[in-house]
């Protein structure tokens, strides 16, 4: 085979999968989830912190709390972490400047489900809103921890998040 030809095949491979990617996270866009609904830990339903790049650094609100490790951040920068209903788990996550949203390693959002009644811990899910699709879409990589009853989830970037206890549009 020409080496021209299996470019062509390489990219006709890659285009593929692309549109598989595109078409599985389309499958999975929900515009209306059923975010888990919990007792109220704290009526505190805003909090920000200025974070020093190479030290991370931690920021909670009531049954979230977010953790930046040294290093996630290149400068300085100020993280909010906002939960509009504290009886809802879902929560929108800023930074300031906008130009450090996108982190050299993940952060990690922990959602503390203690105490949420008929949990079904194999069907947690974290959901983060896509607003190219207008829905929301799973995170696929959200661990659940049994002992401390928490779900981590590592974070990209900054977005509005929320905590079901199955897969987007499911």
């Amino acid at each position: 085979m020409s080496t021209f030809r299996r470019i062509c095949h390489t990219f006709a491979a890659a285009a593929l999968l692309a549109l598989t990617a595109v078409s599985a996270a389309a499958a999975d866009c929900n515009p209306a989830p059923d975010f888990l609904r919990a007792p109220v830990l704290s009526t505190q339903t805003s909090a920000s912190k200025t974070i020093v790049g190479a030290l991370g650094g931690v920021v909670q609100v009531g049954r979230y709390t977010l953790l930046v490790p040294p290093g996630a951040i290149r400068g300085t920068a100020v993280v909010t972490v906002n939960v509009p209903d504290p009886a809802v788990m879902r929560c929108d996550l800023s930074i300031s400047p906008a130009s450090a949203n996108g982190f050299t390693v993940p952060v990690v959002l922990v959602a503390n489900v203690i105490g949420v009644t008929d949990l079904d811990p194999s069907s947690l899910a974290t959901l983060w809103f896509d607003p190219q699709q207008g829905c929301w879409v799973t995170m696929p990589s959200s661990v659940f921890d049994a002992e401390l009853q928490v779900l981590r989830t590592p974070l990209w970037h900054f977005s509005s998040y929320g905590t079901t206890g199955g897969r987007a549009g499911w």
